[in-house]
């Protein structure tokens, strides 16, 4: 009951709650029913499988302090939201193993395995970018013409994350002072993380672009995370895509096919056996065009044309906010594969 409450109340999660909870309490609801809308929680919370003793800390807490009640209204709904989720990635979801090596199909948020995880295990997240890893995500209020790296990309997204990420003090502060004084990474620091990720590999650029930044040939992996002393994720930047003379993501079914086997070689030689997490890639801005279902059969069809390559855990994850109809599509395709190799 002690560690229940502890991880429900531990100040250190205050930094993973975020302030948009805050505020849409405040802004929404009146104080007096917040002791309502906690007691309805409470009461979700119960419905996912727990101890018997875990249930009954859960009823007995006595929640005073405002910061208290905001604190167990996210684990509330954290916990209640993810129910659902976790029974669909729990079930039905292995495709392919051989040993240790694996291939699941997942439903869920790329994000939510290298950003405030919970699990303390070590995880390498795939994020599809193009063949310059452009860092600056471009918004509307820019009205740039021809915008490059949109936030609304699973790389902008990335990219978007980084920069409200707190950088860790290393070595540790000295004084009080020093230690409350918060920087996020900037362009700069991905910029640099980028370019000696790639220095290591030895591998030199094509040419420029229009801006004069390096291009790099298709399949080409940046790593992210391993010098930042930030968040326990390993993040693989996959070139799957060029930019045009209008700042248009242009790949191909090819493209996409080089970039899945240059992973399965990078992976397997750099991964150290951590589970990798891959989002359906083609599907977006990069002008392949895929359906979902058909970025999900071509990603299964080239890693079992290279299974021999495979020795972690690969978790292609399917976005969880796919409508449902969509989603019995992708369940049906995971079916098919599931039987053949049986």
């Amino acid at each position: 009951m002690k560690d229940l409450k502890n991880k429900i109340f531990d100040k250190n999660n205050k930094d993973k709650i975020s302030l948009n909870m805050d505020e849409f309490i405040k802004d929404n609801m009146e104080l007096a029913s917040i002791d309502n809308l906690i007691e309805k929680l409470k009461s979700a919370i119960l419905e996912v499988k727990l101890t018997e003793t875990e249930k009954e800390s859960i009823k007995n807490f006595k929640i005073e302090k405002y910061e208290e009640k905001i604190n167990f209204i996210y684990e509330a709904f954290r916990i209640a939201l993810n129910k659902d989720n976790k029974l669909k990635e729990n079930s039905n979801s292995l495709i392919w193993k051989r040993g240790n090596a694996l291939v699941n199909a997942i439903t869920g948020d790329i994000f939510s395995y290298g950003f405030n995880k919970r699990s303390e295990e070590k995880n390498i997240v795939v994020i599809p970018v193009d063949t310059s890893f452009e860092t600056h995500i471009t918004t509307k209020l820019e009205k740039e013409k021809y915008p490059l790296v949109s936030e609304n990309t699973i790389h902008g997204q990335f990219l978007s994350r980084m920069y409200k990420t707190t950088v860790k003090k290393n070595p540790p502060p000295k004084n009080d002072i020093e230690s409350k004084r918060k920087r996020h990474y900037t362009e700069e620091d991905i910029k640099n993380s980028i370019e000696e990720s790639l220095t290591l590999q030895g591998i030199k650029p094509l040419g420029n672009n229009s801006k004069n930044n390096p291009l790099y040939p298709i399949g080409t992996i940046a790593v992210i995370g391993h010098d930042l002393d930030t968040i326990d994720t390993i993040f693989y930047l996959l070139a799957i895509s060029q930019f045009d003379e209008n700042n248009n993501a242009q790949s191909n079914e090819n493209n996409i096919k080089i970039a899945i086997e240059n992973l399965l070689d990078f992976y397997n030689n750099k991964g150290q056996e951590y589970s990798l997490y891959l989002p359906l890639i083609g599907t977006g801005l990069s002008r392949v065009n895929f359906t979902n279902k058909e970025s999900l059969e071509f990603i299964l069809s080239t890693m079992m044309e290279n299974k021999d390559k495979i020795h972690g855990k690969i978790n292609i994850v399917i976005s969880k906010t796919i409508q449902q109809q969509e989603l019995e599509e992708l369940y049906k395709v995971i079916s098919e594969w599931k039987n053949k190799y049986k």
